[in-house]
């Protein structure tokens, strides 16, 4: 089996991918592919005895030598099934391969939905998406866009949520002794992250601390010092295990203008965490209003301000709706009920090409 990512950065796509790799039986031989030698061999660190390929990048449709490349590859590893992990727009040129190599099953895994530039990419995708084997999303949200998208029948696309290891930690130290609003994840627009630090200014003698790192990161502290929050932000960097700093949180936030299934909010709920987080994508089939969170409508710094507000300032309803989170993330994503879906899956395919 082959895991073909060409994600440029270790996101939540690629965690799920490790962890995914990591929990399944040893019966799979599995290779990870990919352009980016960090990101392929981040992932492959999950499963000690997987194998590493770094292949060609492809910058464009006319990149003849990359596409021929990626072709080559998968030709040469022939694998029995093709895991293509990212978007409904990754990993194109690997899974065209995958569809003309004989006795290759192709698995397109879908972790977001992003929109086209051009139409001719939305041409090419809905002609690849119609020959693959399997499809699959990390939320009916994710699965109902790409279904859309490929206009492929209703109830194509396989819903798998992503399982989320429980695991216990040691809390770090805690930073201050009044109260905490986090965060786990990369600092990039999509994340919302500036709506946040607005929501600070009506939430005074509140600290906001945002566990990770990304492009945003300068615009962030530039933001900050514009609104006068600079002092109450705590942005600690990269973090190889993030997960100690939940239990610090006394609200866990998700401000996310784009999400498809947020994994870091699964990681909260599971520590016990109530969350603030917007309406959008995946988000309601993890953070159910008013039992395990409050949403709120994206871009809005005012509702976000006040649902955070109404938490603080409940540490009794904190805490039932913490409960509640924990309990719903041991048994809608559990790891051991997304590790045997795919397992499933795989064994079907396999079987059925044989």
């Amino acid at each position: 089996m082959a895991a073909f990512t060409e994600s440029p950065f270790f996101g939540g796509g690629e965690k799920g991918l490790a962890t995914l790799l990591a929990g399944l039986d040893p019966e799979f031989e599995l290779t990870v592919v990919g352009p980016h030698p960090d990101v392929v061999e981040a992932v492959a660190a999950s499963r000690p005895d997987a194998s590493v390929q770094i292949v060609s990048s492809v910058e464009n449709r006319r990149d003849a030598r990359g596409i021929a490349a990626q072709f080559r590859a998968i030709h040469d590893l022939r694998p029995d099934v093709l895991h293509a992990n990212g978007n409904v727009w990754s990993c194109q040129y690997a899974l065209v391969a995958g569809t003309l190599t004989r006795g290759v099953k192709t698995v397109g895994v879908n972790h977001s939905l992003t929109p086209s530039d051009t139409r001719s990419q939305v041409w090419l995708n809905r002609r690849k998406l119609r020959h693959l084997d399997a499809h699959v999303a990390v939320s009916r949200q994710v699965a109902r866009g790409v279904e859309e998208i490929g206009r492929l029948p209703e109830g194509t696309v396989q819903v798998i949520y992503n399982g989320v290891p429980d695991v216990a930690v040691e809390p770090a130290p805690r930073p201050v002794a009044g109260p905490t609003i986090g965060s786990v994840g990369r600092l990039s627009a999509e994340k919302g992250y500036d709506v946040l630090l607005r929501a600070m200014t009506s939430l005074p003698d509140v600290t906001t601390i945002l566990v990770g790192d990304g492009p945003d990161r300068g615009r962030l502290e530039e933001l900050a010092g514009e609104l006068g929050v600079s002092e109450r932000l705590i942005l600690t960097g990269w973090e190889d295990d993030p997960l100690p700093w939940l239990p610090v949180f006394d609200v866990f936030a998700l401000p996310s203008r784009l999400e498809a299934l947020p994994l870091a909010a699964i990681e909260a709920m599971l520590a016990s965490r109530a969350i603030v987080a917007t309406d959008v994508g995946g988000v309601p089939e993890v953070v159910a209003e008013g039992r395990t969170g409050l949403l709120v409508p994206p871009e809005d710094e005012l509702a976000l301000a006040a649902a955070l507000r109404s938490l603080l300032a409940d540490a009794d309803r904190r805490s039932e709706m913490g409960a509640r989170g924990r309990e719903v993330a041991k048994q809608r994503f559990d790891l051991s009920r997304m590790l045997r879906a795919y397992e499933a899956l795989y064994r079907s395919l396999h079987e059925g090409g044989s």
